[in-house]
């Protein structure tokens, strides 16, 4: 029964009826759920007949339950269409859009954006660095690019547009580079591009075509799932740890002076700064609260006890708080301290785009640290690494590659003397 249930949740989601967006077109709605409800029972009807679960098979029962599926689906989108067209009316769920442009084009897209009704827009407005308007366009900009990157951080744009038919390439990559770094849908209106790309290449707003370039990282049920695999796993793993934690806090006490926890100021999701939760490993008077120096090996600030608490990542095990509070997740890209540096550079003045990583929110482990990146990044190459296997994670991010990287981290910790 779970089974199926997951997998009919995975066949409607791949048949897009759990968009927003088309829970408002009846007949598209009640098409595809029937097509999606007779691909599930012929999936379970194949799985019964190889899996010989049972020889006996009633083809009544087969066909009542097919027939209070799809009529059950049907019935319940036929209640929530009319619901979700009184939300969009409402502007309960509006996408916030912005533009960037500077002529007529970033206009004409504008006010053909206001004047959709099937899909729950905001338009918050039109953004270029050249204030004035341009091209014979009447409506000005709102702001710079250095304004809406602002606001795309504080989680007030979701999806950014750019029409700007006259870009050069080096402006246009000048812009992507700054975009990667942001929490939303970046898209390119079609009529920038001097050529043409196969129609699969793009998705359609109204009957406006936009090229994908970026996506949020983790959103919609993506986000939910993840939210709560967090939850789940952080809050079982201290409850089932929690004599460890105890022990591990009364030998930090007895072996040196000073607090059980070291609290570090670090970045998480969309560069906003995080109080990061640790068992404490230095000597109280000698610990670093803005990572300006790295711990090197044989670090004479780290304790006996904290020795033993970093060969097997131990002193990580405070940040399941930090998991459960929502500041971190199980897995994702390690969360740097403000100040950490290479030969007197900031990380992200050696990676261009370090600050990509934090699209999603850091993790106690990830995919660069179970592929050996770990502990001191004190080389261009190390960081650089670094990055490229977050990047890879956020980009093919899963709940599965979540478990894998979590069967992995428990294999390195065994295997090698550090996390």
């Amino acid at each position: 029964m779970f089974s199926a249930l997951v997998l009919q949740l995975n066949v409607f989601h791949l048949s897009g009826l759990y968009r927003f967006e088309n829970l408002t077109n009846i007949s598209w709605q009640l098409g595809r759920s029937i097509m999606a409800t007779t691909i599930l029972f012929l999936v379970l009807l194949t799985v019964l007949y190889f899996a010989k679960i049972s020889d006996l098979y009633s083809r009544g029962w087969m066909i009542l339950w097919f027939a209070l599926t799809a009529g059950g689906v049907a019935a319940t989108r036929l209640i929530v269409s009319p619901a979700a067209r009184w939300w969009i009316k409402e502007g309960h769920v509006a996408r916030h859009v912005a533009i960037i442009g500077d002529g007529r084009a970033a206009e004409r897209l504008a006010n053909y954006l206001r004047s959709l009704r099937s899909v729950p827009i905001d338009l918050v407005g039109i953004f270029d660095d050249r204030l004035a308007p341009r091209d014979g366009a009447s409506l000005p900009p709102v702001g710079t690019i250095d304004e809406l990157c602002e606001l795309a951080q504080s989680h007030e744009i979701d999806q950014i547009i750019l029409a700007m038919p006259a870009i050069s390439d080096k402006r246009l990559a000048g812009l992507l580079r700054r975009m990667r770094s942001l929490p939303v849908d970046v898209r390119l209106c079609r009529d920038v591009l001097d050529y043409c790309l196969p129609q699969s290449s793009y998705e359609f707003c109204g009957i406006v075509p936009l090229l994908r370039l970026y996506d949020k990282p983790v959103s919609g049920w993506a986000k939910i799932a993840k939210s709560v695999e967090d939850k789940v796993i952080s809050g079982a793993a201290l409850l089932l740890l929690s004599p460890l934690l105890l022990a591990i806090a009364a030998l930090i006490k007895l072996d040196s002076r000073g607090p059980v926890f070291f609290r570090q100021q670090r970045y998480g999701f969309n560069n906003r700064v995080i109080t990061v939760w640790k068992f404490r490993t230095m000597h109280h008077d000698q610990t670093d609260q803005h990572g300006a120096r790295q711990v090197a090996e044989n670090d004479p600030r780290v304790t006996r006890v904290g020795n033993v608490l970093r060969k097997w990542s131990l002193d990580e095990l405070p940040q399941l708080i930090n998991v459960l509070l929502g500041d971190m997740s199980i897995v994702g890209p390690r969360p740097h301290p403000l100040m950490c540096s290479i030969a007197g550079r900031l990380f992200n003045e050696v990676v261009e785009e370090y600050a990509a990583r934090h699209r999603v929110k850091p993790g106690i482990t990830g995919w660069a640290q179970v592929h050996g990146w770990y502990g001191a990044a004190d080389t261009d190459d190390k960081i650089r690494q670094r990055v490229t296997h977050d990047l890879y994670y956020i980009d093919n991010w899963s709940i599965f590659l979540d478990l894998r990287i979590l069967a992995m981290t428990i294999y390195v910790v065994l295997k090698r003397d550090s996390l």
